[in-house]
């Protein structure tokens, strides 16, 4: 059977002491979780998995205000993802809808809000997800194809187009997780999803390709919760093969004991879109006060500039020649660059 897409690894659940995901201790409407937001640099530990391995998480930092997003899991409101029975959210960041037999879970789609463009809509009315097989245990894994469509009012603005993918899963790791505050999870399993989706979009007659890709950590009590208790999340967005949209997001349940402000640990990301473009184009990104700009050509010459720079401004490339230009932006000291194709 067929099945797959993003975000899957949201709605895997506590082991128990059988140490393997089944229907019975998958969550359940109305579970709910606060976890807090972490150092997104911070290690990932990639390479630590098998069994009676130990994940160190006591000195990762959190930032100043100590944001929170909370992870819920609710009976679907948009009917357009049945059959789909459970919804799963990340406050502002992802809500997949799901369902489960005896055998396995599936994902009918999702709804991912991105920073630069805006919800992106992934629906697999063709051929779902497979989230897990039941029972699903360590160094079990499984790879899943999926075929939907996928919608984006910036990068598909003239309506939803076919997308497809492939999915990996793996409970790669049980062993020790370590929390900020030294708090320490005895007999933890994580579960490990890469997936990749593409789709094409037609810009001025020309097929533009568009990828969404993502590589998940997810850590589970064995004894004690339904949803995870620390989180790794990162996710790229791409068009025409240049990155839209970088996001890693690290959430732990535990509160951070050691704090450092956003901008300490923030990368200087950007985007502009559309790209490729046929004459205006918006930049978005979080850009401290004198963040600037300039649009080079091939040969360096500086075609356009912006001596200060915002979410939001736009830069005009219509009387530029057709090509590929640099745009180079300097935030907090560092330089940033991106490539943009005018046509």
């Amino acid at each position: 059977m067929k099945k797959g897409l993003l975000f899957a690894s949201l709605f895997l659940t506590t082991i128990g002491n059988a140490q393997s995901l089944t229907q019975a201790n998958e969550p359940q409407i109305g579970a709910n979780i606060t976890m807090y937001v972490c150092d997104s640099a911070f290690a990932d530990f990639a390479s630590t998995n098998g069994n009676g391995v130990t994940w160190n998480f006591a000195a990762i930092t959190g930032y100043s205000g100590i944001p929170s997003k909370n992870i819920s899991v609710a009976a679907p409101s948009d009917n357009s993802f049945s059959p789909a029975t459970k919804v799963t959210s990340i406050d502002g960041f992802i809500s997949t809808y799901w369902t489960s037999s005896s055998t396995d879970r599936t994902s009918q789609g999702f709804v991912y809000t991105d920073v630069t463009v805006g919800d992106v809509e992934v629906k697999f009315a063709t051929d779902n997800e497979k989230i897990a097989n039941y029972p699903f245990a360590l160094t079990n894994t499984f790879t899943d194809s999926y075929s939907g469509t996928l919608y984006n009012g910036t990068i598909t603005a003239s309506g939803a187009v076919p997308c497809t993918g492939t999915a990996t899963a793996i409970i790669d790791g049980q062993g020790t997780l370590v929390l900020p505050g030294n708090i320490t999870l005895p007999n933890v399993i994580r579960y490990k999803v890469t997936e990749n989706s593409s789709a094409t979009i037609t810009f001025s007659g020309f097929p533009i390709p568009v990828g969404v890709n993502r590589v998940q950590y997810d850590y589970y009590d064995i004894n004690n919760s339904a949803l995870p208790v620390f989180s790794h999340i990162q996710l790229n967005v791409t068009q025409n093969s240049s990155p839209i949209n970088s996001t890693t997001l690290v959430l732990s349940t535990v509160e951070p004991t050691l704090l450092a402000s956003i901008a300490e640990n923030s990368k200087n990301n950007f985007a502009v879109y559309p790209n490729p473009t046929q004459g205006k184009v918006t930049v978005k990104g979080d850009f401290a006060a004198g963040a600037s700009l300039v649009v080079m050509d091939q040969t360096g010459r500086i075609v356009t500039s912006l001596e200060s720079v915002n979410n939001g401004s736009t830069i005009d490339l219509s009387n530029v020649q057709k090509g590929m230009y640099s745009v180079v932006i300097t935030n907090n000291g560092s330089r940033t660059i991106k490539t943009i194709s005018v046509n």
